[in-house]
Formats: C-alpha cells, sequence, structure tokens
C-alpha cells in the first residue's frame, strides 16, 4: 500500500472518533513519518534497483569490492552512512508491510500531535478538551523516535574469517 493509503486509513477511522484534522493535514503526518524513518532505513520502493524474488537481498547494503559501502545504491565512504539524504518519499511510495509497521504508529502520533495542538486551541472558545495533551504525546513522539533507528536499520550479513 502506499503512504497516502495507510493515511487515508487513519482518516476514515478515527474521523468519526473525534479527529478535526483534515485528510491533507493526516497525509502530511504520514509523509513526515514516512521521511523520518527513510533518515534510517532503506525503503525498498526507493531502491534503484531492486530484487525480481521476494525473499532476495540483494537490495540490502553491501560491501563494495573497492572497499566502500554501497548504500542506496551510491558508493559513499566508510562511516559516512548515516549523512545519506532520506530520498525522495513521498505520498505516492509503496511501503512495504515491516516499513509500515514503524511508519504508521509515529504518523498517528504525529496526527495525534496535530490534532491535539488544535483542540487545546480552541479551549479559548469554549470547547471542551478530550485525550492526552500535546505534552504527553511529545514524550511519546520523542520515545518512538528515539527507537526508529534501531528498528529501522538492516544490514546484510556477513561472515569474517
Amino acid at each position: 500500500m502506499k503512504v497516502s493509503e495507510y493515511a487515508d486509513q487513519r482518516h476514515a477511522f478515527d474521523g468519526v472518533a473525534g479527529l478535526v484534522l483534515s485528510q491533507d493535514e493526516v497525509r502530511e503526518c504520514f509523509l513526515v513519518a514516512a521521511r523520518f524513518y527513510a533518515a534510517h532505513g532503506a525503503i525498498r520502493a526507493l531502491a534503484q534497483y531492486g530484487p525480481t524474488d521476494p525473499d532476495a537481498t540483494d537490495w540490502l547494503p553491501t560491501l563494495a569490492p573497492t572497499g566502500l559501502v554501497v548504500s542506496d545504491c551510491t558508493y559513499m565512504p566508510e562511516g559516512r552512512i548515516g549523512d545519506l539524504p532520506a530520498g525522495p518519499v513521498a505520498l505516492d511510495t509503496d511501503l512495504t508491510n515491516g516499513e509500515a509497521s514503524l511508519i504508521c504508529p509515529l504518523g498517528n502520533l504525529y496526527c495525534e500531535r496535530a490534532n491535539a495542538l488544535r483542540l487545546e486551541a480552541s479551549r479559548a472558545m469554549g470547547v471542551e478538551f478530550y485525550g492526552r495533551s500535546v505534552s504527553e504525546i511529545a514524550g511519546a513522539i520523542v520515545e518512538a523516535e528515539a527507537g526508529m533507528n534501531r528498528a529501522a536499520f538492516v544490514a546484510q550479513a556477513i561472515t569474517v574469517y
């Protein structure tokens, strides 16, 4: 499924249960989450070369014969992998189930924070606030973002003789 389809599911599910964000705002939250994920792990659909066999691992970063590391199809000196750009993540980017299992919870947190910001701002007009506060959600976002680098990391297994 695409990033936009996951966002649309979230909007359709929570749109009747108190979500005050528009569909475009929910899509933006999921796009930001996908871009954050792409900064820590490769999105399979964005690889310039992909496996023809779903069980293949040729899309994983590997060591090149020259001693340089291949990551996102670009030769980089070793130790500079974290400096790679996130790539062209867009709403029509396809996600695997594994990628979506990490991106969607973060996207949900971003939506919850945006929703809480809007609801807290409406208190001045007499609207009763419900749900977690922005500061509570911010703590959950910090935890989710801090764990993303470990959860999104993929490397090909190598044998050292």
